[in-house]
């Protein structure tokens, strides 16, 4: 098949048809092949013109993104030794504040304690007969039994303000060991003052709900 192609070929050259065909056709596939080159070379510009464009600014933006990067690192680092600053002076003064504390809590005035044990046992030793109830006609009639309701109210309000009173208490009397007050007595007073409250409004009844 080759053969006769080539064959032919070579009969179309020795005609004067032929030849202007092939001229024809190597006119045309010039033409072809031309397009091709002029719109690679115009690619080419503009792939030229993108890189003479963008090629500065990624240059400026690279530079000024390791800039940017380098601060932080060193700004990262500041902060972390600002923090391990900031951590190793306050395990030294909480250090410090422990063992005065320990010392402070060892020679602190007996009475102190011996009052946080004595408002204790006052509470554990009334704890099981505290709460008191009682019982009034509410309002209205059962809807089943039609008997007249009944309304139970009791003091666990007062219980709890005394419970609340006594954990706060024992807080500031643990206060006064380390504060060192010159009038230790009266410091417990004032600290116990709103227990003592507390235990003479103890059998106060809770309000009764609103009809």
């Amino acid at each position: 098949m080759t053969q006769s192609m080539n064959a032919f070929l070579e009969y179309l050259k020795d005609t004067d048809i032929g030849r202007e065909i092939l001229a024809k056709q190597a006119t045309e596939r010039y033409a072809e092949r031309q397009a091709l080159v002029d719109r690679r070379l115009a690619l080419v510009k503009k792939l030229e013109a993108a890189t003479a464009t963008h090629t500065p600014q990624i240059k400026r933006l690279f530079a000024a993104a390791l800039d940017l990067k380098t601060k932080w690192l060193s700004a990262e680092q500041a902060l972390r030794d600002v923090q391990n600053e900031q951590t190793n002076n306050v395990r030294a003064a909480t250090t410090l504040i422990e063992e005065i504390d320990r010392e402070l809590n060892a020679s602190a005035d007996e009475r102190i304690e011996a009052a946080k044990w004595a408002m204790q046992g006052r509470f554990d030793g009334a704890r099981h007969s505290l709460l008191v109830h009682e019982t009034v006609p509410g309002h209205g009639f059962h809807p089943h039994t039609l008997r007249p309701t009944v309304i139970s109210r009791s003091n666990r309000d007062a219980i709890d303000r005394l419970c609340n009173a006594i954990v706060e208490a024992r807080g500031k009397l643990d206060e006064l060991k380390v504060t060192n007050p010159k009038d230790v007595e009266a410091a417990i007073a004032q600290v116990l003052a709103p227990v003592e409250e507390c235990w003479r409004k103890i059998r106060t009844l809770d309000p009764l709900p609103k009809a």
